[in-house]
């Protein structure tokens, strides 16, 4: 299969979109592990689940 004239460009924006949503979910995860040192010892999984949802 040959690749396309526009083929180079396309993964490469590919490339970019991925870096770019790969960086947003990790700032989820940290802000989740974050909540999670913060209550650890304090409450139950329904205390943590809201502080989750809600931050």
């Amino acid at each position: 299969m040959a690749a396309g004239p526009g083929d180079a460009e396309y993964v490469e924006g590919l490339h970019a979109l991925c870096g770019q949503r790969a960086r947003v979910v990790e700032g989820h995860v940290n802000r989740i592990k974050m909540l999670k040192r913060q209550m650890f010892g304090r409450a139950g999984f329904a205390l943590l689940r809201k502080r989750v949802l809600l931050a």
